[in-house]
């Protein structure tokens, strides 16, 4: 017996061991269907081969799921790519498409969709389009960058401009700290992956006669008070 329970011990951790390893690879699921992309009661979109869900955040209402192919998986599906390979078959033996079908029912259109496909503006982009690699390039409007290098999202940071993060992220509404692409080695910094906020000695004056003063721990303004502010505080941009 004291032999056995350390063997089972040991097998366990190998059997751990080998499903963990196996989670680490991404996993694919191509469609053909609707019906295929059906999960928990929740009805997906078959497009371009791949299943995708409503998000209202995308203007097609509509997002790749996570096991789509790599080079669209959580991409926005542009409207020009929503619908499914193959909708189904109705009474009269007729198939439903929303895409070009072969005589053997079997869709042209599965696997990712090409660069021209899925390369459309997102917020804060007046342009997108495909470069010589084929892949999508977003035109920002100033100040907004793309610093993720996802053209689904747009351009999300709003670049070297004052009183737009905190410590926690972007935030116009309550931060005082400066966003920069990037990632950055200063004390007063903190990196949120592809962009960082920077901490700012600024002061901002909300009405006549009075300001506030940003608080260096949490990135987020004090309470308005009656003072002054400084040339050198009033609205300053931290550099990156």
């Amino acid at each position: 017996m004291p032999i056995v329970a350390p063997c089972l011990a040991r097998c366990a951790a190998a059997v751990a061991a080998l499903l963990a390893a196996g989670c680490l690879q991404p996993r694919r699921y191509p469609c053909e269907a609707d019906t295929q992309c059906e999960r928990d009661g929740e009805r997906g979109v078959c497009s371009a081969g791949w299943c995708a869900y409503e998000d209202e955040g995308c203007p097609s209402h509509l997002r790749w799921s996570p096991y789509a192919d790599e080079e669209v998986a959580r991409r926005c599906v542009p409207p020009g790519a929503v619908g499914s390979t193959t909708t189904g078959t109705s009474d009269t033996g007729t198939s439903t498409t929303d895409a070009t079908t072969t005589d053997t029912g079997s869709s042209s259109t599965t696997g990712p969709p090409s660069c021209a496909e899925i390369c459309m503006p997102g917020p804060h982009a007046t342009a997108a389009a495909c470069d010589e690699a084929d892949a999508c390039i977003s035109t920002c409007e100033p100040p907004w960058q793309d610093c993720d290098g996802d053209p689904a999202n747009g351009c999300e940071v709003p670049v070297g401009v004052a009183h737009q993060c905190d410590a926690e992220g972007l935030d116009p509404v309550e931060g005082c700290w400066t966003a920069w692409c990037g990632a950055s080695e200063s004390v007063d910094a903190v990196n949120f992956g592809t962009y960082y906020c920077i901490d700012c000695v600024t002061c901002q004056e909300p009405t006549a006669g009075m300001c506030r003063w940003c608080d260096h721990g949490t990135g987020h303004w004090y309470t308005a008070a009656v003072c002054e502010c400084s040339p050198e505080g009033l609205g300053a941009i931290c550099g990156p």
